[in-house]
């Protein structure tokens, strides 16, 4: 089998982003970042539930380009756990557009480190793949250990659900990789890179921009590059996403991700080329096109 690799990032608007990764007067961040990479992960409907409207308007800036599109489910019925059915019809309602598109590739419910195994959660993940495998194929990721579980295993299985390959400094002690056959009916792999800061990830005190300040080294990037591949072993699409995103390092992870996959030079901004030198092993030359 030949899985179809896609490669991006989670979010596109970042404070900390502006003068790194577009310019500081950039007015569609969106239709920017689409523009570098083929994927993006929808990250604020984690905090609000989409709106068909923004969703519409998501479709309509990146007009043109091949970029599709992963999407959080609301943190509401991930970390909260709510089960309410008109809720649940709110937000299929609200990601329409998006499905409709044929450019939503998945949707992910994304959990805590507090999320164990359990009959009770289990069937809480039944409930989220029949109130939301309609719109798009259903990633769950789970992070604590007892998933890891032999019987863990088992009952995701069973479940017809993706589940998230993970990078990130707990899968030494949580739940890191999939086994052969956690892909879901559809076929997807996901792979989210959330970087290795130690340090933060583990400190209670951290904030957001602090846990996902990590830059991959070279020799990381070809490991996770080597994941990325065997993950399509027995997958039909690969959806690497990085999260690293403090000062845009998601981008410069997945630029280099992508262009270990092409074994080619790539498009990189301007900025971000600025910002990390090092990316000039990577990044075509102005004239083919580098710079906007």
């Amino acid at each position: 089998m030949t899985a179809r690799l896609k490669f991006g990032i989670a979010g596109w608007s970042y404070d900390d982003w502006r003068g790194v990764v577009y310019p500081r007067n950039c007015r569609d961040t969106l239709r920017f970042c689409a523009e570098y990479v083929d994927l993006i992960e929808i990250n604020n409907t984690f905090y609000r539930f989409p709106v068909a409207a923004h969703c519409a308007s998501w479709v309509r800036r990146v007009e043109g380009l091949s970029t599709e599109f992963s999407a959080k489910i609301p943190g509401d019925f991930t970390h909260r756990l709510v089960r309410d059915a008109g809720a649940a019809q709110q937000v299929v309602e609200g990601f329409a557009p998006l499905a409709e598109s044929g450019r939503l590739l998945a949707l992910l419910a994304q959990f805590s480190y507090r999320f164990e195994w359990s009959e009770r959660n289990l069937d809480h993940l039944a409930w989220l793949r029949e109130s939301f495998g309609s719109v798009a194929p259903l990633v769950v990721e789970v992070r604590h250990k007892s998933w890891a579980s032999a019987e863990g295993l088992a009952e995701l299985r069973e479940l017809s659900v993706a589940v998230a390959d993970l990078d990130y400094p707990g899968a030494e002690s949580g739940f890191s990789a999939p086994p052969t056959g956690c892909h879901g009916p559809e076929g997807i792999a996901y792979f989210r890179l959330h970087g290795r800061n130690e340090k933060a990830w583990f400190d209670k005190d951290a904030g957001r921009d602090e846990t996902y300040d990590y830059e991959y080294g070279s020799s990381e990037i070809e490991q996770l590059g080597e994941r990325a591949g065997e993950l399509g072993t027995h997958a039909a699409s690969i959806l690497v996403v990085a999260n690293n995103h403090f000062e845009g390092k998601a981008m410069k992870t997945a630029l280099e991700l992508a262009a270990r996959h092409l074994q080619a030079k790539v498009a990189v901004p301007q900025a971000l080329l600025e910002h990390y030198p090092d990316l000039r092993r990577i990044a075509k030359r102005q004239q083919e096109g580098l710079f906007d």
